[in-house]
């Protein structure tokens, strides 16, 4: 039987987070992929829950025009990816806590669909569902496909509640941000082979999009 929220369930990109991931998705012409940070928030009046998107992680890849392969090490590049972020944290035992403080809110899976709809396939919800076994534990996990128009497909899964919410409202923090990352990221770690036609057949599906707050 249908459950009833009686909260307004709403995601938020931070600045930083939303103009890198379309920095990445507009500079690759293929799909390519990613990860977010991801914090759970609810007022102080139990009426609202904001899954907070921020932050980005971007592993070595190769890509084509439907596909992105990394090299089966997807933890430990992400481990790697964060210990050489904190390595200028002096004290080993606050390096390491922040380290692991940080794994376990990595739960945002996001990548780009170039010119297609932002609707998800079968290998995505197969990627999803392995998320959400393989991830951290109480995080939320969320799939997120962005397109070249800005075009949004959200799904978040709440561990704690048992719920999936499929394209709730979405906004974007405004704040100052620097792409220096990403920058680098493209010119380092991604390699773009090349594309493969393919076709896809009748897609249905309407595109979420993202305001700006």
């Amino acid at each position: 039987f249908p459950v009833t929220i009686r909260k307004r369930i709403e995601v938020k990109f931070s600045n930083y987070a939303w103009k890198s991931i379309c920095q990445l998705v507009k500079s690759i012409p293929t799909e390519v992929h990613w990860y977010n940070c991801v914090y759970k928030e609810e007022d102080a009046k139990k009426t609202r829950i904001t899954y907070v998107i921020d932050d980005i992680l971007i592993l070595p890849q190769q890509v084509t025009g439907v596909t992105v392969e990394s090299d089966g090490k997807t933890f430990l590049n992400l481990y790697q990816e964060i210990k050489d972020r904190y390595a200028g944290i002096e004290d080993a035992e606050e390096r390491k806590k922040t380290i692991n403080e940080t794994l376990k809110l990595i739960s945002c899976w996001g990548h780009s669909h170039v010119n297609m709809t932002s609707t998800p396939s079968g290998t995505d919800n197969k990627t999803f569902d392995e998320l959400i076994v393989e991830g951290p534990t109480q995080a939320p996990k969320i799939m997120l496909i962005v397109n070249k128009r800005e075009e949004v497909y959200l799904e978040v899964f709440d561990p704690e509640i048992g719920i999936t919410f499929l394209n709730p409202p979405a906004s974007v923090e405004e704040e100052s941000w620097s792409n220096t990352y990403v920058e680098d990221a493209i010119k380092n770690k991604i390699k773009v082979q090349q594309p493969v036609s393919i076709t896809r057949g009748q897609i249905i599906g309407t595109a979420g999009q993202v305001s700006h707050s």
